[in-house]
């Protein structure tokens, strides 16, 4: 049965959506015809490069094909080399001993006056070497290379995202029963140069594979199929896929595992892994699952938060069990996981478990509790090869508007560590294991339609804090943020030896966007990227509630709206409704004041439309489709925070006009005025940016618009009424009839415009 969400109807523009993102990495010339090679220092290209590589071991592999294909396209493509772009320069690959101290994904190069070395263990290095050149010719806009020694080293094993377009669960279903390719070759190219090197895909172990122990759970659907067609293509860009789950999930009433084998379960579906059958069923399962998609990098477990899985989970229930009651949940844990790393050995012992701490590491305490001493315990007593991913923002504290808040989300407006994260990455350096940080280099919740957020200073700052932690990889994005945005690039450059300097950093990210000249330029709109979103006034209920999502298509009622947005204020239901739009400022400003939620949205406005100005001062024909992307991004960001801070405005003075005397009202009409003529620009703005890149608007974890362009139209045509109401009311007095109705009964033919187009 497939299991996508009942009332699943894919996107307005998704054509457009997977258009975009299966777009090739080397798609035009950005050549700088007048560049030459400076004397001693570099080296020209006759014509294009001969790739030898005389290996054994790689004869024969489809990634080496891929690569060549990358450098033909490159050359052919971007530096616009004439004739056959796999003649010319001799590059050898040196394969490195199996004594070497390079890693896999390390590489050293010779670069001389006649040809150059690639020094590598095997196809991963090779690939990074290759990646390197193309990345030193595109610095020089020119099939140019500096002469001397290059040379990488990879600090961090696992940089791990997923796809923008991939169901997720409860508002779309599970990616691997959909009908949509998630992964084209294009955006798997794109995140391999940027140095991502996996990907995760959500699901449920029973789904996968069946259970001889526990034949009661079902046999899956052909999954694995679409499994496995993934690893082998994703393989091919040296990108290895995760199944991410959350293990061992709880069971609904009446299934028939709890009929057959009631043990197994102690309230609510929570599964007893205290009973060795169960215990025994996962080890069988996980091992079967890496049996039968060989290839597959790893499992990352969110094993005791989100849904019930073990006895743990919920509150209460351990105590009442009587197996559980006899233990710790640090012992508990550490078996759980334990099993499914035992058979995870059973059948791939190169592979991962990555065990996600999420729920046990301060995420939902105060700003003074650190309640991960627990999970310590568990790390301590878990198999050492355990790898653990802590969220690392989460229970962080920062001060915005005058106010200390807690940080209880992913966050680009925060650098973090917080001090839960450092404990979980101290702890890992002393007992020996490894730690993980979960990050948002894309976007985050924060506003989460929009494809990424401009902001590699912000993206080195957090990997610079966690390299100093010792963190050996990331979990790169959770739903939200897998467009291949810039930002995976500049993680990519951020986790390489040797270790750039800030400066250095941005200096040479804004050099491949946007070519040399302008890199100065970029760098100054990057760092006022940066400072805008510092800005925000972060707390769960501005980010969650507010409508700073939906915004600039966010209707501005003069109605009042009774219903509330659930669970967020993102667009749709769970049953893939229109949510309402809300209207109580109250709900949307959290720890801060209604007028400082609006002053700090209108000051990152403000900060991302300078930025945009600068970018588009740095604009050239030498520029690649990233740096516009970061141009139109920044003005899309701009009208979405500016459109957000009139809605609350306009709602906060709708309130005050209909509870308020007489002698205020124009003044809070006034108000309303302005933010309805404002927000008849910002979506203008929105519109004409959505026209240039389908992704702005776009809500991954709903697979729907937060606001398209039918939304974008149907909100002028409403801010159009709605002026010329309060236009009229501004001269001839207010009418309470209409502030006293609800939205619902101003559904009728006197007011078509809310009801679409």
């Amino acid at each position: 049965m497939a299991m996508m969400h009942p009332d699943i109807d894919f996107p307005e523009g998704m054509a457009a959506l997977l258009a975009r993102l299966a777009e090739p990495c080397h798609r035009e010339s950005c050549r700088d015809a007048g560049r030459r090679p400076r004397d001693g220092a570099e080296v020209a290209l006759a014509g294009g490069i001969d790739l030898r590589v005389d290996a054994p071991s790689l004869s024969g592999q489809p990634g080496l094909d891929a690569l060549r294909q990358d450098l033909s396209q490159f050359l052919g493509r971007v530096m616009a080399v004439p004739g056959d772009p796999s003649v010319g320069y001799r590059v050898e690959f040196s394969p490195a001993g199996a004594a070497s101290d390079l890693g896999d994904e390390d590489v050293d190069i010779t670069v001389g006056p006649t040809g150059a070395a690639i020094r590598a263990r095997g196809l991963a290095g090779l690939r990074r070497g290759v990646f390197l050149l193309e990345d030193e010719m595109l610095l020089r806009r020119a099939p140019i290379l500096p002469l001397g020694r290059l040379e990488r080293r990879q600090a961090w094993r696992d940089r791990i995202t997923r796809s923008p377009l991939a169901p997720y669960r409860w508002l779309s279903g599970w990616e691997l029963d959909s009908p949509v390719d998630a992964y084209p070759d294009g955006y798997l190219q794109r995140l391999a140069h940027a140095g991502v090197n996996g990907l995760w895909v959500a699901a449920l172990l029973r789904n996968l594979v069946p259970s001889r122990v526990l034949p009661e759970f079902g046999a899956p659907e052909p999954r694995l199929d679409r499994l496995r067609e993934l690893i082998g293509r994703a393989a091919r860009y040296g990108i290895r896929v995760f199944v991410f789950c959350i293990e061992p999930r709880g069971l609904p009433a009446g299934h028939p595992a709890l009929q057959a084998h009631p043990e197994i379960s102690s309230a609510d579906g929570t599964l007893c892994t205290s009973v060795p059958r169960l215990r025994e069923a996962i080890r069988e399962m996980t091992a079967r699952l890496f049996a039968e998609a060989p290839g597959l990098g790893g499992l990352i477990n969110l094993f005791n938060g989100e849904r019930y899985t073990t006895c743990w989970s919920k509150a209460g229930v351990a105590a009442q069990c009587p197996r559980c009651q006899r233990r710790t949940q640090a012992e508990g844990l550490a078996e759980d996981l334990d099993t499914f790393a035992a058979g995870i050995r059973d059948s791939a012992p190169e592979a991962r478990l990555i065990a996600w701490t999420y729920m046990m590491d301060g995420a939902a305490q105060s700003l003074r509790s650190l309640p991960i001493d627990p999970m310590l315990e568990v790390m301590e007593r878990s198999d050492p090869a355990i790898v653990w991913l802590g969220n690392f923002e989460h229970g962080g504290r920062k001060t915005v508007a005058g106010r200390e808040v807690g940080v209880h989300e992913y966050a680009l407006s925060y650098t973090g560590p917080s001090e839960s994260f450092t404990r979980l990455a101290e702890a890992g350096r002393r007992l020996g294991r490894t730690v993980y940080a979960k990050l948002q280099i894309g976007t985050s919740y924060e506003v989460s339609s929009v494809p990424h957020l401009p902001v590699p200073t912000v993206v080195y700052d957090k990997v610079a804090a966690g390299r100093s932690l010792g963190v050996g990889g990331a979990m790169l994005g959770w739903v939200p943020g897998g467009f291949p945005s810039w930002m995976h690039k500049a993680a990519g450059e951020a986790v390489v030896e040797p270790r750039p300097g800030r400066d250095a950093f941005l200096r040479r990210l804004s050099a491949l966007a946007w070519g040399e000249a302008a890199a100065g330029l970029a760098g100054e709109a990057y760092e006022g990227c940066a400072q805008a979103i510092d800005a925000y006034p972060i707390d769960n209920r501005v980010l969650y509630f507010s409508p700073i999502t939906r915004a600039p298509a966010y209707l501005l009622n003069l109605e009042h709206e009774e219903g509330t947005a659930k669970p967020y204020n993102f667009g749709l239901t769970r049953s893939r409704r229109e949510q309402p739009f809300e209207n109580d400022p109250a709900r949307w400003s959290g720890a801060f004041t209604t007028a400082e939620v609006i002053a700090a949205f209108r000051a990152v406005a403000g900060g991302f439309t300078a930025a945009s100005a600068t970018f588009a001062e740095a604009a050239s024909a030498l520029a690649l489709p990233e740096a516009r992307d970061d141009l139109v991004v920044s003005r899309a960001l701009a009208a979405q925070f500016a459109a957000a801070a009139n809605a609350i405005a306009f709602y906060a003075a709708r309130q005050a006009l209909l509870e308020g005397p007489a002698e205020d009202h124009a003044r809070h009409l006034d108000a309303m005025l302005a933010a309805v003529r404002d927000d008849l620009v910002q979506a203008g703005v929105a519109a004409r940016c959505q026209a240039e890149h389908p992704f702005v608007g776009f809500h991954s974890e709903m697979l729907a618009y937060s606001y398209s362009p039918e939304a974008l139209r149907r909100q002028q045509r409403h801010l159009a009424l709605t002026l010329a109401t309060l236009e009229r009311w501004r001269r001839d007095g207010v009418d309470r009839a209409v502030l006293e109705r609800t939205t619902e009964a101003a559904r009728t033919p006197d007011r078509p415009d809310l009801i679409g187009d």
